[in-house]
């Protein structure tokens, strides 16, 4: 199945009904939800990101940091996860001719994978939409309640997965709204690039949340406030510190306790 078989929802609000088939399937498509101007300028930003070796911090990008509090993207947040929720990470890439696919995986934030109790939402975010021509994003609709590690169904590599939708089509500044836990892969093509892409997480308020890896989590965040990109103060939630443990710490404490038998008697 394509993306012409998607239904599709407006930037300024989500309809029930695609709010319901969000919990259900996992995903919702946005087509044509970013103004034109704002994408040339995040691929500007992509490609300055790309020609100095991604040596600059993605959250220090200009564009970039103020898209993760941008006011049509925190209505659609709100309506899936309230008005009180977090920012967790954001990612950016561009996809070249003959860039690689992605296995099978799921992105969805917890230390140890235990349960799904509380919503991780990805926008997957498309500047110059999707053509079919470097690499498609394939979905398996309802997987989000699957508890599994990130890369625990990697095996499959790329392959066709029975009930996938491929999207593979898209118009420029589109977004695909996924809950984290949703089993999708990045399907390589043969075609020209470039691809551009960038994501941006959020989680649902009520438990402490693993911090993000990548960077120094702490320095991330307050460079979000710093910078304004809390629009003033409202959104400002969303860069709340107090709500996540340090997430390399954890698993390091996870790992030297997890040596043999179960890990239960081992917790203090």
């Amino acid at each position: 199945m394509t993306t012409g078989a998607v239904a599709a929802a407006r930037h300024d609000h989500l309809p029930t009904a695609q709010l319901e088939a969000f919990h259900r399937d996992g995903f919702v498509v946005l087509p044509d939800f970013f103004a034109q101007d704002l994408m040339r300028d995040l691929v500007r930003e992509i490609d300055e990101l790309e020609a100095g070796g991604r040596a600059t911090p993605i959250y220090a990008l200009p564009t970039h940091g103020m898209l993760t509090s941008h006011p049509d993207l925190m209505a659609v947040m709100e309506a899936i996860l309230g008005a009180d929720f977090l920012f967790h990470h954001i990612h950016t890439y561009r996809h070249d001719t003959g860039a690689p696919g992605v296995n099978w995986h799921n992105d969805y934030e917890q230390v140890p994978q235990t349960n799904r109790s509380h919503l991780n939402v990805i926008a997957l975010i498309y500047p110059q939409g999707l053509s079919g021509a470097v690499g498609d994003l394939a979905v398996v609709p309802g997987t989000q309640g699957i508890v599994s590690d990130w890369y625990q169904l990697s095996c499959f590599g790329t392959e066709t997965m029975p009930g996938e939708v491929v999207i593979d089509r898209l118009p420029p500044g589109s977004v695909v709204v996924a809950h984290t836990g949703l089993l999708h892969c990045r399907r390589a093509k043969p075609g020209a690039g470039p691809r551009y892409f960038t994501d941006t997480s959020y989680c649902q308020r009520g438990i402490l949340w693993p911090s993000w890896s990548e960077d120094d989590w702490r320095v991330m965040l307050r460079h979000c406030r710093d910078h304004g990109y809390d629009r003033g103060g409202r959104y400002r939630h969303l860069y709340d510190e107090s709500q996540f443990f340090d997430q390399n710490s954890a698993r390091a404490r996870i790992a030297s306790l997890n040596e043999s038998g179960s890990l239960y008697p081992r917790i203090g």
